[in-house]
Order: structure tokens, then C-alpha cells, then sequence
């Protein structure tokens, strides 16, 4: 009888040692780490939670119970033996002489054999003692635990300003979407993150129905930590992260990172020095309530150096939202706005924070499915942003490139806006000698280099800078080897932005261009000198007074109009922006308005000189409209005429017809006529006698000067059509012979005959 308990007790303990060897999932508690043993103790608090609430013990509690407690899972089969009495150690060797047990499972299926022949008070007390164990096993290892997974929770707790039972949530959530055998038992069995397992989970954590509820409406949840979809918890991929990870100062840098603060220096961006100051002012002390600087335009202009440079210059920490892989990801963003306000704010002086690309957070009149006209996701959004900005203490720079879609509720929180516009050509030349004298490659470029880049390539800080560092590394002090490679590092982007193509030429005036030789009716110098004190009057932010100048060019077509309009913008230093009525008129109703406001918009952003070229729908009398739309639009027009504050220069073929309210709104109208005699032979010289190797012969310049009804434009045709050819097989007879045909082509449709002219130089005709 000895020599058989003997052979059963062996068996028993190599199948538990089998047991434990197959257990892979989690090792026996001599080989855990750290966070596994607090993983099995927090396990352990759970299942003694669950099944002090009177949830029978059953082959899956047995089998969770197994993986938590490890090596004393064999004082099961021992306490089973004491209270079961002669058929429970019956059933126990039957067990063993079969030799099934191969794994977790099959032990959990034994211990329920064994129990089903106890009776009712001997399973009682085979519940209570794995309750006994269960907490025997937390309170062990709880009591000293240097798990990374605890002191991550705790600053989690510190980070959102969390409760013990937000964090203890997150803290369930994470180790059933994380460990297999927690997630088998809890949440497969038992539900508890789905509604219908709600009432387990509250036992398993020790909550009352008015905690959870507070917990769905906690600040996990508003910053997406704590996801709460189809009334089923689960934790976002960042919390995952955070409470995974060994590194002590994970959580910060999971959200924010501190910037550098070698920055440009804040007089080299376009905004001016008073609002810099105002800004400063703003940002300079920590206020009892929240300050909010909204940076907004375009890309690459500057808006994130000039914010580096605020922080730089108030000697402030500035520390970034980190922008995660999903750009569109605005619930991690919303949390690490959280989280980096909790983190850096505290103290005398705090920090400053920048949240770059912030346009998906802040432009929450954007996406959502509508319901009634109103979006849940915005509704949610635009909620949560205002309580956030409301915060006390808090000193937030923030930067969009679109500042249209932002609410209303939203735009009256912050407390000053600046936006930042295209540079222009004089602004980009200040931008190249900056960055190349930070480069310290200032040497490498001459003055009439650095226009001719500003003046040919309209990019960003970002790409000037970055062609420059790596041109500066190829050719280090040859200056044009150094020329070349930023030449083509900047046409190699504007070609990448392109898609592949080479992008279209910046409009700019002809080389051979002068203002003498046309045939303007009206004061040209007059108007240079208009727009030369009115180009001084945008450039005074302090003058009160709100003058326009819209300027009317009309006459034939190739007289030079647009060309003029490149000339004074280029005189002034000012960007050309120039729109056609198929670039503003929509086939959709209430979009053209919706265009002409906008491109009125954009040029008093850039302070481009605006040329309407072809302006006839916009400009001519209403009473001949024959749609109510095309009524609008001229209203639209006349309307942002009367409100622009820049320069506006508007092209027309004809006079007759013209808005009489637009014809006031014009402070010049400039006529323009075919080219006289005399301007027809300066035109000449320019354009088209270099072509040639001969000089002008008598015959060929009264032939010149006799033709009628030539413009600017022709003399450009001419040039293009024979500028390839070599000079010693041009003439002047085949160059004026062309002229003649243009001019015949433009007057077979009047039914006019060209005759010439008289001595006198008078027009002679039939």
C-alpha cells in the first residue's frame, strides 16, 4: 500500500512538472520578470475579486488561476485530498493512472472531475482556498513591486490628471488585450469589456455603476486614451505604448519633445515688428488664464521658425506636439495636448507649446458623418477643444495653413493671429542672403545671383535652406560649382511638385521692355508715380486712411496692357498674380463669387499686384446680363474692388459697354493704341533688327514706318518665328515682310484697307 501512494505521489508531481513545462505562456515565478509577476498579481486580484462575488469556480477560472499562481498550483490537488475526503482522493489517482494531464487545460479538467464528486461544502471551501491563494499572490508581490508596468501607471495617473479608477481600467484593458490567458477568462468568458459583461467587470475591478459611468466621461476618455465604441472599452494604441514600455521618460516623449533653440532670428520673418512685439508681450509671463497665438498661411513660410524664435527670445522652454504617423490621427494629438500641458506647465515660469499642423485639430467644422445638418464628430471635437483651451495657465502657439474652416467659438479664444503670406521676390531675396549666411556660404553668391533666384523660384524657407546645406557640402568654396548644385537642387523640387513636369516660367517683363515706343493715351508717368506713392501707402501699417487703386488698361489686343502690368509690378518689387475669367467663373452656381473673393483675398494677403486680364465679364453693364448669376458676379466684383487694399489692374479689348459703376471704381484708365511710326521703328530695333546681320536699309524702314495697325505683340511674334535661324540668313525684307502679314491678318476682319502713311504721318485709308 506504501510502495502505491509512493508511485501515485511521483506521478502526481511529474505531472505537475509537465504541467509547468507546458504552461509556455507564462513562465513559473523563479523565471518571470518583473511586469510579468505584476501582470499575475494583478490577474490574481481580479479572479479573487470575481469569485468573492459569487462566480462559481469552473474549469476556465481554474485554468486563469493556474497560469497566475504558477508552482503552488499543486496545493490544489492537496487541499481537494483534505476536504473531498476518500472519493475525492479516488477520483485524484484515477486521474493519474490515466496520464492525460498534458497542459493547463487538461489540469483545469481534472481539478473540476475531482471537485464534481465533492460535495456543495467542499467545493465552497475549495473556492475559498484559491481565493485565499489569489490574494496571498498579490498581496506578496504587490507590496514590493519594481514593475515598469506600475510606475508607468502611475504616470499616466500624473500625466491626465487621472483617478485610481481610470488607471486601474486602463490597466485591465491593456493586460486582456495583451495577454492571451487574461483575455481567454475575462473578456472571452466572461465579457467584461462588452455591455453585456459589465457587471463583471465592475466586480473584477471593485466599481460601482456610478464609477464606470464617471470613467466614460473621464479625461482618458477626452483624450482618447480610454476608446468607448459600441459600448465596448478598449485603450488606443499610444496608451498601449505608454504602459508597455521600460523607458522612465517614455511618456513625455510619446507626446511632446523639447525644440532646439538655435532659431532665425525673428527680425528675418515677414511679420512686423509690432505684432512680433505684441506677441511677445502676450506670451511673456505666465497668465492666470490661457493665451492662444494663432500662426497661419501657407506652407513653408516661415510659421514654425518664427515660433522657435518667440520661445527662443522669452528664454522659455518650447515643447512640441508630436505629430504621429496618421496625420488625421487627432485623438492622439488631443492627448498629447493633454499630456504636455499637465507635464510642462507646472511652475513659476512654465513652458511654451507649439502645435504644428494643427489644421485637424482646430478645423472642427471638417469631416463627421452629419446628422440633421450637424456633425457628431465636430460637435465632440469643437466641445473638447474649447475646454481645453480654457485651461488656466497655459501658453499654446498654434499653426494652421487653412484658417477657414476653423469655428467661430473656436477663432474668438485665441488672443492675437498673424498670418503669414507668400514671400515675395524682395522678401525672397532677404530669405536666400539669410540662409546663406547662416550657412556660412554668403561668399559663394553674388548679389545678382541671389535676385535672379528669388526672382525665378517661389519656394519655402525649408527648401532654400536644404539646397543650400547640401550645395555647401558638394562645393564647399568653389562658388560655381556651389551655384550649380542650388540650381538644380531647387529645379529638381519645383519639378518633384510638379509631378514629374517642368513647371511654367514666373511671368516677368522682356528684356527688351520699355516704356518708350508705346502709344498710350494718358499720363504714364503720371501713373508711375500713383502707384509709386501708393506701393509706399501699403507698406505704412499706421496709416488710417483705406484708398484703392484699381487701374483700367483698354485697348487692342498686343498694345502691350499686360505687358505695362508686368513692369510696374516688377518696378515695385511685387509679386504678378494675374487671373482670367475661365480661372474665376464656375459652372456651379455661387462658386464664381465665392472665387473673386478669394483671389481678391490671396492678392491683399501676398500684396501681389492683381492683373484681371480680359476683365469683360466683370466689368460691363448689368443691363445686358441675361442671367441673374451673371448680375451677381459683376456685384461681386465691384464689391471687392471697392474693399481691396493693393494694386489692381484690369485688361479689356473694348471700351463701349462698360459698367458704369465700374468706370468709377477705376482711379486710372490708361487707353492703349497701335504703335505710331516712331514707336513701330523703337519696337523694331528691340525686338527684331538683332536678328540680323545687316543694318536697316532705307527702303525697308519707310516700309516699317508705313504700315499700319502694329502692336507690341507683333513685333514679339516676328522675333519668335526667326530667332532660331542663324542672323546671316535674315533680312530686314523677310522681318518687316512679316509684320505687314500680321498686320494684314488683324485688319481682314474690320474690312479696313491699308494704304500707308502720308508725309505728313498721318493715317491714310479707304
Amino acid at each position: 500500500m506504501s510502495k502505491g501512494r509512493n508511485y501515485q505521489s511521483t506521478k502526481y508531481r511529474e505531472h505537475l512538472r509537465i504541467l509547468r513545462k507546458l504552461n509556455d505562456e507564462g513562465p513559473p515565478d523563479s523565471e518571470a520578470d518583473d511586469n510579468e509577476r505584476f501582470v499575475h498579481a494583478q490577474c490574481a486580484r481580479y479572479l479573487s475579486n470575481i469569485l468573492c462575488a459569487g462566480v462559481s469556480l469552473d474549469k476556465n477560472a481554474v485554468k486563469l488561476l493556474a497560469w497566475i499562481v504558477g508552482n503552488d498550483i499543486s496545493s490544489l490537488f492537496d487541499c481537494l485530498k483534505k476536504i473531498g475526503g476518500a472519493k475525492a482522493e479516488k477520483k485524484i489517482n484515477e486521474i493519474l493512472e490515466e496520464d492525460l494531464i498534458e497542459d493547463a487545460d487538461d489540469f483545469a479538467g481534472a481539478v473540476m472531475r475531482v471537485a464534481q464528486v465533492c460535495s456543495a461544502s467542499a467545493r465552497h471551501k475549495l473556492q475559498k482556498t484559491c481565493v485565499a491563494l489569489l490574494q496571498e499572490k498579490a498581496r506578496n508581490f504587490l507590496e514590493d513591486s519594481a514593475a515598469c508596468i506600475g510606475k508607468n501607471i502611475q504616470s499616466l495617473k500624473a500625466t491626465f490628471n487621472a483617478t485610481d479608477r481610470e488607471v486601474d481600467l486602463c490597466l485591465f484593458v491593456f493586460i486582456n488585450e495583451t495577454f492571451n490567458e487574461a483575455d481567454g477568462y475575462f473578456n472571452d468568458i466572461l465579457r467584461c469589456l462588452r455591455f453585456e459583461g459589465r457587471k463583471y467587470l465592475r466586480w473584477a475591478l471593485g466599481l460601482t455603476q456610478a464609477d464606470l459611468d464617471a470613467i466614460i466621461n473621464c479625461n482618458l476618455r477626452k483624450a482618447g486614451m480610454i476608446e468607448y465604441d459600441s459600448q465596448c472599452f478598449s485603450i488606443s494604441g499610444e496608451l498601449s505604448n505608454i504602459l508597455g514600455n521600460d523607458s522612465p521618460d517614455f511618456v513625455i516623449k510619446e507626446f511632446c519633445e523639447l525644440k532646439p533653440g538655435n532659431t532665425v532670428n525673428l527680425k528675418h520673418h515677414i511679420i512686423t515688428p509690432q505684432q512680433t512685439c505684441h506677441i511677445l508681450s502676450l506670451l511673456g509671463k505666465k497668465p492666470d488664464k490661457s493665451t492662444h497665438i494663432l500662426l497661419y498661411g501657407p506652407p513653408g513660410t516661415g510659421k514654425t521658425s518664427f515660433a522657435q524664435g518667440i520661445a527662443a527670445r522669452l528664454d522659455l522652454p518650447a515643447y512640441e506636439i508630436r505629430r504621429p504617423d496618421d496625420s488625421n490621427s487627432t485623438s492622439c494629438r488631443r492627448a498629447a495636448l493633454i499630456a504636455c500641458y499637465n507635464l510642462t506647465c507646472a511652475g513659476e515660469r512654465g513652458s511654451l507649446i507649439i502645435v504644428d499642423e494643427a489644421d485637424t485639430i482646430l478645423n472642427t467644422e471638417k469631416g463627421g458623418f452629419f446628422f440633421f445638418g450637424k456633425s457628431s464628430v465636430e460637435s465632440r471635437d469643437k466641445a473638447w477643444l474649447n475646454y481645453y483651451m480654457d485651461q488656466p495657465g497655459a501658453r499654446v502657439i498654434w499653426i494652421v495653413n487653412d484658417a477657414s474652416d476653423i469655428d467661430p467659438s473656436v477663432m474668438r479664444r485665441f488672443a492675437f493671429s498673424a498670418y503669414f503670406s507668400n514671400f515675395n521676390r524682395t522678401q525672397r531675396v532677404v530669405l536666400w542672403n539669410t540662409v546663406l549666411e547662416r550657412r556660412g556660404a554668403a561668399r559663394l553668391l553674388n548679389e545678382q545671383q541671389v535676385a535672379s533666384l528669388a526672382s525665378q523660384y517661389s519656394v519655402s524657407a525649408g527648401v532654400i535652406d536644404l539646397a543650400v546645406e547640401k550645395a555647401a557640402e558638394i562645393a564647399p568654396a568653389q562658388a560655381e560649382g556651389f551655384y550649380s548644385a542650388v540650381c538644380m537642387g531647387i529645379e529638381a523640387h519645383t519639378k518633384l511638385v510638379a509631378g514629374g513636369h517642368t513647371p511654367a516660367r514666373r511671368e516677368k517683363t522682356e528684356k527688351a521692355y520699355s516704356l518708350k515706343g508705346l502709344n498710350i493715351n494718358g499720363d504714364l508717368q503720371g501713373l508711375m508715380s500713383h502707384v509709386e506713392a501708393y506701393d509706399s501707402y501699403l507698406k505704412d501699417p499706421d496709416s488710417d486712411l483705406n484708398v484703392c487703386m484699381n487701374i483700367l488698361f483698354y485697348g487692342p489686343p498686343g498694345t502691350g496692357k499686360s505687358e505695362l502690368a508686368r513692369y510696374i509690378a516688377e518696378h515695385l518689387g511685387r509679386e504678378l498674380m494675374v487671373r482670367r475669367a475661365s480661372d474665376l467663373i464656375s459652372k456651379w452656381v455661387g462658386e464664381s463669387e465665392q472665387n473673386i473673393a478669394k483671389v481678391f483675398a490671396e492678392a491683399g494677403q501676398s500684396g501681389a499686384v492683381l492683373v484681371i486680364d480680359e476683365a469683360d465679364s466683370f466689368i460691363f453693364s448689368r443691363d445686358t446680363a441675361v442671367r441673374s448669376w451673371e448680375t451677381m458676379q459683376v456685384n461681386e466684383f465691384l464689391t471687392q474692388m471697392e474693399r481691396f487694399r493693393g494694386i489692381l489692374i484690369c485688361t479689356t479689348n473694348r471700351m463701349t459697354g462698360i459698367d458704369e459703376a465700374s468706370i468709377r471704381r477705376f482711379s486710372r484708365k490708361i487707353e492703349f493704341n497701335f504703335l505710331t511710326p516712331q514707336g513701330a521703328e523703337i519696337f523694331y530695333i528691340k525686338l527684331c533688327a538683332p536678328l540680323t546681320a545687316w543694318p536697316l536699309d532705307k527702303k525697308s524702314r519707310e516700309r516699317l514706318r508705313g504700315t499700319l495697325d502694329l502692336a507690341p505683340g507683333d513685333f514679339k511674334t516676328v522675333r519668335d518665328r526667326y530667332c532660331l535661324f542663324k542672323p546671316d540668313t535674315i533680312n530686314h525684307q523677310m522681318l518687316v515682310g512679316a509684320l505687314e502679314e500680321e498686320a494684314v491678318m488683324k485688319t481682314a476682319n474690320t474690312g479696313k484697307k491699308i494704304i500707308g502713311f502720308t508725309a505728313q504721318g498721318k493715317e491714310k485709308t479707304v
